[in-house]
């Protein structure tokens, strides 16, 4: 068991922003590449929020909220409002656009927490037609003194109903006083356990302290339990092994350099690949469209 450090930066002026993966020591847990948890943003009259149209492939993204709303729009002419122990799934496959907004008229005196995730595709579903899912209800779950809710895959007993592509599981457990429980694991999974919030003395983790904003990665076959100790929220992201290399380039998910070369320059060539997110104007104030950063030219010699 390793601990994770994530890195902290400013998404606007109110919303804090927290990444544990990817990073040096860890790139990928499970299909899982990348988790950024932001927020609680401050008591304050008005948050902005206005994630312009950007594109992705090869992956999906999974958005979850603990509080606050946030409306999706998206190429497919999605338009979905999300919130909090609700699930938004997209999956980019062969090229998808969206855009994420909280139009002025919502904003005012909200507290915003969540995370963002991404999910690399299987090589063999890499360039699948892209779809966005909904789940409104979601199971919830009770060990010990911590609660909360399975957010997708399979946990004992429990299933999300959504489309998923790889062996994976993601829940959340919340507890408002100091307590422990002991969680079942997979042994054929890696796991992440991100602390969301805690008190001063962390929570114990199979018996060691991780504190809020910190994570341990867990390898497969280590822990048949997970035994949590403590007050506070953890946020568990597992699965098997992603089976090929990964790579990543800005919001593009590949397993070769080639392919995010191929897709950057797609995308600001305004190809047709990602289509637009045409719901944006009515919205948001931001950019028609966020500009890819140019590709390293080296890309398209190493594959």
């Amino acid at each position: 068991m390793s601990k994770l450090t994530s890195k902290a930066a400013n998404l606007t002026e109110e919303i804090e922003v927290f990444r544990i993966i990817p990073q040096k020591q860890r790139r990928t847990v499970g299909p899982f590449c990348f988790l950024d948890h932001f927020g609680p943003t401050p008591e304050r009259q008005q948050i902005t929020f206005d994630v312009a149209p950007h594109p992705h492939i090869g992956l999906q993204t999974l958005s979850w909220l603990w509080q606050g709303e946030i409306l999706h729009l998206d190429s497919l002419g999605t338009e979905q409002w999300l919130f909090p122990n609700q699930v938004n799934l997209m999956t980019a496959g062969s090229g998808i656009s969206h855009a994420e907004v909280i139009p002025q008229d919502h904003t005012q005196h909200m507290h915003l927490h969540g995370a963002q995730i991404w999910l690399a595709l299987p090589p063999d579903k890499a360039s699948i037609d892209p779809a966005f899912e909904h789940i409104s209800q979601l199971p919830e779950l009770a060990f010990g003194s911590f609660k909360g809710h399975l957010i997708l895959g399979t946990l004992g007993p429990q299933q999300v109903q959504a489309t998923i592509y790889s062996e994976l599981v993601a829940f959340d457990l919340l507890s408002t006083s100091s307590g422990t429980a002991q969680v079942p694991l997979e042994d054929t999974f890696e796991y992440l356990v991100y602390v969301v919030e805690s008190s001063p003395l962390g929570i114990s983790i199979n018996g060691s302290r991780c504190r809020a904003h910190e994570a341990f990665y867990i390898e497969p076959g280590t822990s048949p339990q997970l035994h949590l100790a403590g007050q506070g929220r953890i946020l568990v992201l597992g699965g098997t092994p992603y089976p090929a290399p990964l790579r990543m380039f800005w919001n593009f998910v590949a397993n070769d350099n080639g392919a995010l070369h191929r897709a950057a320059t797609a995308w600001n060539a305004d190809d047709a690949q990602f289509g637009e997110v045409k719901q944006y104007a009515k919205y948001g104030k931001g950019p028609e469209r966020l500009l890819s950063p140019e590709p390293p030219a080296s890309f398209l010699s190493r594959g």
